[in-house]
């Protein structure tokens, strides 16, 4: 009696979105596959497994079941993704068209298992934009935040999510940590006008996102308003009670776990180093150290910041390195900073 053995590779089948992060365990000859179905245009998008644990073999499969690209850790076209490690980054090849279908397919070395860890990144096709509405029609104008209605608030959060899924914010966040844009962004006379235009450009991403954000305009935090009300009970201040979330826990890396970027719903960046993660998932993280209350207060009450304005009849220069030289650096270096350290 001839007895044949057929080995039989699982496979499990989920779906993915721009921005998400699937997280599971594989068994020895198993595959889990990730259906991805373009809800726009893409020029890239990508899969990174570089937080797996074990042995990661990936696979492209076009929608009729074809593989169309391989990678590994040897063959992996992007080791700045993943530096090399075991586990690959995966590129679809060429323009991605809305509703294109591609599977990515996660397996391992031969008898390999353990937890995977992927995310998928997408950069959107450029397009030019329409016609800007008129000055008139759809102004720019920005409220503080403790004016905003809840609604407000909410198409807030809910346009800085949805630039996060699209792959955009964490592009504006890197921009900001930048070594080169550092040299303008911090400590020169150009402070004022880089935050700017960078905060234009961010409010110009929400507002392409058409629909109801098409006139959406950015808030900014009177701080002064807090500190007069609630002094150093940090706790009671209104951005910290309103939807973004609170202090970082300080059992978890200071990590923010609760609110709408809490641990596991929002990935602010691509995290270069492990002091940057979670202790307990090992996620990429939105990290806040706040001072604890009762603490003495640095941050400027609304007397301090009308008071440090009018400290200075002059802009400030990149030569002059008295602090009170100007009013680029007395904001910079005060009001601004003080905020800082003081939140996270």
């Amino acid at each position: 009696i001839l007895i044949s053995l057929i080995l039989c590779v699982v496979k499990s089948q989920d779906e993915i979105s721009c921005g998400e992060t699937k997280t599971g365990i594989r068994g020895p000859e198993e595959e889990v596959e990730f259906v991805f179905i373009a809800k726009t245009d893409y020029e890239q998008v990508y899969l990174e497994s570089c937080d797996s644990d074990h042995d990661i073999v990936l696979d492209i499969e076009d929608k009729n079941g074809n593989v169309i690209v391989t990678e590994d850790d040897r063959t992996d076209t992007m080791p700045s993704q993943c530096n090399y490690k075991y586990a690959p980054a995966i590129t679809i090849p060429g323009y991605v068209s809305t509703n294109d279908e591609y599977s990515f397919i996660v397996g391992g070395y031969g008898r390999k298992e353990g937890v995977y860890t992927v995310q998928l990144f997408c950069e959107e096709a450029y397009t030019a934009p329409g016609p800007a509405p008129s000055p008139s029609d759809c102004p720019r104008e920005r409220k503080e935040w403790n004016t905003a209605t809840p609604s407000e608030r909410d198409l807030y959060i809910n346009g800085l999510l949805q630039l996060s899924q699209d792959g955009k914010l964490q592009k504006f966040t890197a921009q900001h940590g930048d070594d080169d844009a550092s040299e303008q962004a911090h400590g020169t006379s150009a402070f004022l006008p880089w935050h700017r235009q960078f905060l234009f450009e961010l409010e110009t991403q929400i507002r392409n996102l058409g629909g109801e954000y098409a006139c959406f305009a950015l808030f900014y935090w009177n701080w002064g308003s807090d500190v007069d009300q609630f002094n150093g009970t940090y706790d009671s201040y209104s951005i910290m009670n309103s939807g973004l979330g609170g202090r970082g826990d300080p059992n978890d890396n200071y990590c923010v776990t609760d609110g709408n970027f809490r641990l596991g719903q929002y990935t602010p960046s691509y995290c270069e180093i492990d002091s940057w993660r979670s202790w307990s998932t090992n996620e990429c993280c939105l990290r806040r150290y706040t001072k604890e209350n009762d603490q003495p207060n640095s941050i400027w009450s609304s007397i301090t910041n009308e008071l440090n304005i009018d400290l200075s009849d002059s802009y400030g220069s990149d030569t002059d390195n008295n602090y009170k030289s100007g009013i680029n650096e007395l904001i910079r270096g005060g009001g601004h900073s003080y905020a800082h350290c003081t939140f996270g």
